[in-house]
């Protein structure tokens, strides 16, 4: 038998993750050994400047969304660039202004001025900064995905409808609300200038006609500088860029707020949740284009954290992972984070000698290019894919962005994350109800309550309590309440008064399988309760005094049950066990009626083999008194395959007590009959009074019978079979496993005495050979 894993050397499954106090300096030290490494940096450099010709052209573009100067945004993707790209926990991430953002970005410019863009910007890479330290990335993953996508789509339909203006050559409005910029258009459309929208019109053909047949080319600077060269060449009459500056500006801390700081605390954190978010969703994508590689979330966001302090020191806008950026990178061979950091030395480079050529792009073709992007974002492919999935995920998306388009931004996103969980909360909350009446039973009446009992499944909770207040007086209850999850004050309320209506109108009720949390709820809610809860139908009958009950309407609700809710999960296995089975184990184990070895090893339909008798015995090799027995351990190693083998013993076995010198009625003959056989196989006679250490002898005397089979011989010379011997604590619902080594039975899985802790899970026990 091999050395099975005890409690003393488990580990915990789960860590907590350590705090970040030095930003990640120390994992990241051999990562910034390799940036000087001569690896890899001719890959890095193309990429870089892949990543670069794309992002000049759209941090312009997504400066023009957002109402900040061209230089701003270049400026934010020069030092996100590489403050993000040096602490990234994704190796070839690129960060940079996104267009997810600009919409948000330009409705606080417009209400509070830079002052207020700059006092979010300190505030989202605060608590960035303190997300990643904390090691709590993982909650922004909390966002449901259908908000995500309702966030998408509401971004793109904002941000076409607010570049119309600009792609037909007129001014902006000067609010970016859908029914302004809609009231806007209607008011100056006759004074567009088609100049301005043959511009636009010919840069949204070249991004996405590139992009769809030539998608490894750079669409993006196709779409700025093709019509951007018509415009020069042509002499059009169009808006351009204004002046770009020479270098960075000097770092100087943001002037606080002088009025509306908790609305731009609000702010602060949508745009905190909303960057995070798309940062991280940018980390999946590269995770999914380097499998090698993957990425660190808690440390991505320490780094946009950083990075929008940086940013925001110097007056730029918020930055965020960008999907857009990194997949270039990745595509186009980046080794290292490198790579983005070229792509910010090649932004700056043009920022301080290209800006005469920068300044020239007309403002049109950049309206254009937000366009394309807009139209990228409002795909119908995850709503499509919602559809086929959940149709209420799908509405709420629908809802997120409708909400988004119509109101703003940061209230769709809230009203988006508060539909998905009040309709999931109300999925949660929904109890299922059974009634069932059997004519053999006059007088008792059996209901099925199954779910969460809060106040948020009170429509269900009212029709049972009507349908309890229906019945004739005198009439008993038996109230299966084995699948209620939770019980709320909502639900304890109603509970207790259904027992007080039942005892008004003169009959008894039980509460059956109640589970540990809901039955304590229910007894700080009502002590006297304690009376009426049964464990097993046996108990309710006692309790409502019908011990004349036949048990078969016992089993026709729990065929109800199944049919009901269990059927339609396993519905596949069935079909599949329809056309024959293939156990993986066979498991051996008394008759007893407490052992359900299904029960307590978690095994589905169709993978025990289960062979049952008295005193979980196995008859010797060519022993005729327990034919059934030998023959059913041939079929399941022979026939089936089972490439395990389990010999159960129990606490408290009836059997072994009466081999321990119990007596037996003298007129059970056959029971007689089957102790003097029994005595011949029973391996604990050696433990007399002890009927649990002979339970456990027993179990090891089976184990050598088993031995005696050629099928078993041979299963276990070939390494294809293995042999286990358990004892099932009936008292304690705990499973030991024989350790040959150690020659004890040592408890598999949680230890007993730390249950509620939730004690650490470990491997199944090894057998013997």
């Amino acid at each position: 038998m091999r050395k099975s894993m005890s409690p003393r050397d488990a580990t915990p499954t789960v860590s907590r993750p350590p705090l970040r106090l030095d930003l990640g300096v120390r994992a990241l030290w051999p990562r910034w050994r390799a940036l000087v490494s001569p690896v890899g940096l001719r890959e890095d450099l193309i990429a870089g400047i892949n990543v670069a010709l794309v992002a000049v052209p759209l941090s312009m573009a997504i400066a023009l969304s957002a109402g900040v100067s061209p230089d701003v945004a270049l400026m934010t993707s020069i030092v996100a660039g590489v403050v993000c790209a040096l602490f990234a926990g994704t190796e070839l991430a690129v960060s940079g202004p996104a267009a997810a953002l600009s919409v948000i970005t330009a409705t606080i410019v417009l209400d509070h001025g830079y002052s207020g863009l700059l006092f979010v910007g300190l505030t989202v890479g605060a608590l960035q900064l303190l997300t990643g330290v904390f090691g709590l990335g993982r909650l922004i993953r909390y966002v449901p995905l259908a908000v995500v996508h309702g966030f998408t789509v509401g971004m793109g339909l904002i941000i076409m409808v607010a570049e119309i203006p600009r792609a037909l050559g007129l001014h902006a409005p000067d609010e970016h609300h859908l029914f302004d910029v809609l009231s806007h258009l209607l008011d100056y459309v006759a004074h567009t200038k088609v100049a301005a929208l043959a511009l636009a019109a010919s840069s949204i053909a070249i991004m996405l006609g590139v992009g769809r047949f030539a998608p490894r080319m750079p669409a993006l600077l196709f779409a700025v500088v093709i019509p951007g060269a018509a415009a020069k060449f042509l002499a059009l009459d169009v808006e351009l860029l204004s002046v770009l500056p020479h270098g960075l500006p000097q770092p100087s801390i943001p002037a606080w707020p002088t009025s509306g700081a908790w609305e731009l605390l609000g702010d602060a954190l949508v745009v905190f949740a909303i960057a995070s978010f798309e940062t991280l969703l940018s980390s999946r994508a590269v995770d999914k284009m380097t499998p090698q590689d993957q990425s660190d979330h808690d440390q991505e966001i320490l780094s946009q954290g950083l990075g929008n302090l940086a940013v925001a020191v110097l007056g730029g806008i918020v930055v965020s992972g960008v999907i857009f950026r990194s997949s270039i990178n990745v595509t186009a061979g980046a080794k290292t984070r490198r790579a983005a950091i070229i792509h910010a030395l090649f932004v700056l480079l043009v920022v301080m000698y290209l800006a005469p050529i920068v300044r020239g792009v007309p403002v049109a073709v950049l309206a254009g290019v937000l366009l394309g992007f807009g139209y990228r974002m409002v795909s119908t492919a995850p709503l499509r894919a919602l559809w086929k999935v959940s149709r209420v995920d799908a509405a709420v998306m629908v809802f997120t962005a409708l909400a988004i388009v119509v109101l703003d931004l940061a209230a769709g996103v809230q009203y988006g994350i508060a539909a998905a969980l009040v309709i999931a909360a109300i999925g949660l909350g929904r109890p299922s109800t059974d009634v069932h009446e059997d004519d053999s039973e006059e007088g008792v009446r059996h209901f099925s309550v199954a779910g969460p009992l809060t106040f948020l499944a009170a429509g269900q909770l009212d029709r049972l309590r009507n349908s309890v207040e229906q019945l004739e007086k005198g009439t008993s209850v038996v109230m299966s309440l084995g699948g209620v999850t939770s019980i709320d004050a909502s639900g304890a309320e109603c509970i207790v008064d259904l027992v007080a209506s039942v005892h008004s109108r003169g009959g008894k009720i039980a509460l059956l399988s109640l589970r540990r949390k809901p039955r304590a709820v229910l007894l700080a809610a009502e002590p006297t309760l304690a009376g009426c809860i049964a464990n097993q139908m046996t108990d309710a009958q006692r309790i409502i005094g019908r011990d004349d009950l036949a048990h078969r309407s016992r089993l026709l609700l729990g065929v109800r049950s199944f049919h009901r809710e269990l059927r339609r999960r396993y519905e596949p296995l069935l079909q599949q066990l329809g056309s024959g089975q293939s156990p993986h184990t066979l498991f051996i184990t008394c008759a007893d009626s407490r052992i359900n070895p299904n029960l307590f090893t978690g095994t589905d339909p169709g993978e025990l083999f289960i062979i049952r008798n008295i005193g979980n015995l196995v008859p010797r090799h060519g022993d005729a008194s327990l034919v059934a027995e030998a023959a059913g351990i041939e079929y399941a190693i022979g026939v089936l395959g089972a490439q395990e083998v389990v010999v159960c013993g129990h606490s408290g076995c009836g059997a072994v007590g009466a081999l321990l010198g119990g007596k037996v009625p003298e007129h059970l003959t056959h029971v007689a009959d089957w102790k003097r056989h029994a005595d011949s196989l029973f391996g604990g006679h050696g433990f007399q009074g002890a009927t649990d250490e002979a339970s456990r002898a027993n179990v090891l005397k089976q184990l050598e019978h088993l031995k005696q089979y050629p099928v078993v011989q041979e299963g276990l010379a070939k390494g294809e079979l293995r042999l286990h011997g358990w004892f099932y604590d009936v008292g304690h619902g705990t499973v030991s496993a024989w350790d040959a080594e150690t020659q004890t039975f040592e408890v598999v899985g949680a230890d007993p005495t730390n249950i509620e802790q939730g004690g650490n899970v470990l491997n199944l026990i090894g057998g013997s050979r």
